[in-house]
């Protein structure tokens, strides 16, 4: 529906500076850019994060504010970076021209799958420095519910892959899926279900489901990542005990805290 020259998504927990259209429009214009980017920082009850996303930004030129896109992919893959869509400003046409959208109905991860795929089409990324928008964690987010649909972010990746294999000539991105980021993300929304209340013995049949099986025994260490290691333990101990998985992290974390159960 929309006319503009340019595309920007604001949810109802992302909040932008008052200088975000007028800094993020100068820079998208004078830059030619299909994709510009500012700072982002994460707001959990109340208090800031030390540092915001940007300094962490791959600048491929100091003296510039262009974007290497191959190595921000990496780095949101490795969750390095986590970025938001309301950090992200976009040419109208540059999402037109590669029919890029949204899954409908995925309420998990369908912002990274979207920010992926646009910096693997885009010519050219900008960033502008700037702190200008602010992701607000709120109970009462989406992203927050106790539900089996924070598995979404699994399919989320899952569909990232196959895009990637059809689009991408470089291997390394789909296998970074397969191989790290798909089983991670398993053993992420199984230890945040069990540490929020949701019923685990229902959670020990999916871990037990052959596709989930599978999928955790393709992770692989990638020594580039700090915690990659922490991450295989995680998979393997779920692969050899649900229950001493459950048990382990119920002993780390202390008593679970119920937010918004819906099953």
């Amino acid at each position: 529906m929309s006319r503009g020259k340019f595309v920007h998504f604001l949810d109802s927990d992302d909040e932008i500076d008052c200088r975000f259209v007028e800094k993020m429009l100068s820079t998208a214009e004078t830059s030619g850019s299909d994709i510009t980017l500012c700072g982002q920082e994460v707001i959990a009850a109340g208090e800031e994060t030390p540092e915001a996303v940007f300094n962490c930004f791959p600048i491929t030129n100091p003296k510039s504010n262009v974007v290497n896109n191959r190595i921000l992919i990496e780095h949101i893959l490795y969750s390095k970076l986590s970025l938001n869509t309301g950090a992200f400003l976009f040419l109208r046409q540059f999402l037109r021209n590669h029919k890029l959208l949204f899954t409908s109905g995925c309420q998990h991860g369908e912002d990274r799958e979207f920010i992926v795929k646009a910096l693997l089409d885009a010519r050219k990324v900008s960033v502008v420095k700037d702190l200008l928008f602010r992701y607000i964690l709120v109970s009462e987010s989406l992203s927050q519910v106790v539900s089996l649909r924070r598995f979404e972010d699994v399919a989320s990746y899952l569909r990232l892959a196959k895009y990637l294999e059809r689009e991408s000539p470089e291997a390394e991105f789909h296998m970074i899926i397969r191989n790290y980021v798909v089983p991670v993300r398993i053993t992420s929304a199984m230890e945040y279900l069990a540490l929020h209340g949701y019923n685990k013995e229902e959670l020990k049949v999916i871990a037990r489901n052959p596709s989930i099986l599978k999928l955790l025994r393709r992770f692989r260490v990638k020594t580039q990542v700090t915690n990659s290691l922490k991450e295989w333990l995680r998979c393997k101990l779920l692969l050899l005990s649900p229950r001493l998985f459950f048990m382990v992290f119920s002993l780390k974390k202390g008593p679970a805290v119920r937010l918004h159960q819906h099953e």
